[in-house]
């Protein structure tokens, strides 16, 4: 797996508060545009977000990478975490 950049971590950290995660959700809560393509990256180069349905963009947290994410928004930001 390849290192990720400042700003998919900061992505990451701030879509962990959602249960399923669609492009236009994300771009929404978190103020940005792009997460259709950043989520699609991230579902085939890191495995870090499944697919839930085929074609219609929507994920969802792998279980267990969602738990140590949401443990690190935790500590660095108490209140945002869920």
């Amino acid at each position: 797996m390849t290192r990720l950049d400042p700003d998919t971590v900061d992505f990451l950290r701030q879509s962990a508060v959602l249960d399923r995660l669609t492009g236009a959700a994300c771009d929404t809560v978190l103020g940005r545009t792009g997460s259709v393509q950043l989520l699609a990256s991230l579902a085939a180069d890191h495995q870090l977000v499944l697919p839930v349905d085929t074609g219609r963009g929507r994920y969802r947290y792998h279980p267990g990478r969602r738990d140590l994410i949401v443990a690190g928004l935790a500590r660095s930001d108490p209140a945002a975490a869920p």
